[in-house]
């Protein structure tokens, strides 16, 4: 059986903002507050958990920083103890009593919070998770779908594209412990898309599928969905992670 994990990431900053708000973990390894020029790309065994996870920080520079760098960091040194949903949403609500404490310490990150959304990958199994509005798509059949559920207003019919907005009705911070995490039961081997909403408010799911069809290897596609969100304004921060396992379908990565 094979137990290979291929995980390939990106972040940052964009057209417009003038700092990262996004953080990204994989295999214990923490991106926070820079802007990455190229994607990234870890193999590693999936025979033991691995945990990956986008944080989208809100409530100002200072504040969305800390929020999202707080989240991943704590994800990747404890993801990969948790061996299932239950553990790891007890994990994300731990996390929203420590961002909300921390913002009621101090007024200059007062209202900061963060979104969450991941792939914990486990031995026999692969789960996905969120809050807020970071997205876990999966790909199948060469067909791209959402799994994760939007905490946002005017979600739209089901299968309907959801319309662009900023507001979301749920984050890590502020609740203290009070919130809801989605998640569910995948499949063990497969194709997943972590995003942040720089990405997925500006590049269309038909767009982000035809890339991964097309592309030669990982890094690429990566690569290309960070470009059409470029092209597209690059008014927000763009995080995309792209995970593959076993015989999981999608880019093929070259020379691993």
């Amino acid at each position: 059986m094979d137990d290979r994990l291929v995980v390939t990431l990106m972040t940052h900053t964009g057209a417009v903002r003038d700092a990262n708000e996004d953080a990204v973990t994989a295999a214990g390894l923490v991106v926070s507050r820079i802007s990455m020029p190229e994607p990234v790309t870890l193999t590693v065994s999936a025979a033991r958990p691995v945990l990956v996870a986008v944080a989208d920080g809100l409530g100002g520079h200072a504040g969305g920083e800390v929020a999202a760098g707080h989240a991943v960091t704590v994800l990747a040194s404890e993801g990969a103890s948790v061996d299932d949903l239950e553990g790891l949403a007890r994990l994300v609500k731990e996390i929203d009593v420590q961002v909300t404490a921390m913002s009621d310490r101090s007024p200059r990150y007062a209202g900061m919070g963060t979104t969450v959304a991941g792939l914990l990958f486990g031995p026999e199994k692969t789960s996905w998770f969120n809050v807020g509005d970071s997205r876990v798509y999966r790909m199948e059949d060469r067909f791209l779908g959402r799994l994760s559920v939007d905490d946002s207003p005017g979600g739209g019919e089901p299968g309907a594209a959801a319309p662009v907005t900023h507001i979301v009705t749920q984050v890590v911070g502020g609740t203290g412990g009070g919130l809801e995490v989605h998640g569910g039961d995948d499949s063990r081997d497969g194709c997943w898309l972590v995003c942040s909403d720089g990405l997925s408010d500006l590049v269309s799911v038909a767009e982000m599928e035809e890339t991964l069809n097309a592309e030669a290897d990982d890094a690429l596609a990566v690569k290309r969905m960070w470009a059409l969100a470029m092209n597209a304004s690059g008014r927000d921060n763009i995080t995309i992670v792209l995970a593959r396992r076993g015989s999981g379908e999608g880019a093929v990565v070259v020379g691993v």
